[in-house]
């Protein structure tokens, strides 16, 4: 009874090391297979980066442009309710300087 137990523990020892063994064959397939996921893949970013690159220096001086004109026709925006006392002022203004 003796033996069949020992048997059955190497049987399971070895059944447990060959498990072992395909999990890290696997697992290694799977890094290859990763890698040339990788590899492939690095002139699709390449491609993307120049793409990104291309459109980010054809908006960017739309970009700097229309800031420059917000940042000079905002505070007149703001000013335009104002017009008609600016108005009056300045004829009271023009009236008073001759």
């Amino acid at each position: 009874m003796k033996i069949d137990d020992d048997e059955e523990k190497m049987e399971f020892l070895t059944f447990l090391i060959i498990l072992g063994l395909v999990l890290i064959g696997i697992k290694v397939l799977g890094l290859l297979l990763k890698a040339g996921i990788t590899l492939i893949s690095i002139p699709f970013q390449i491609i993307g980066a120049v793409v990104v690159a291309a459109i980010l220096f054809a908006v960017l001086p739309v970009t700097l442009i229309t800031g420059l004109l917000a940042a000079v026709l905002v505070p007149l925006g703001i000013l335009v309710p104002l017009l008609p006392f600016l108005l009056i002022g300045f004829g009271i203004y023009m009236l008073a300087r001759k």
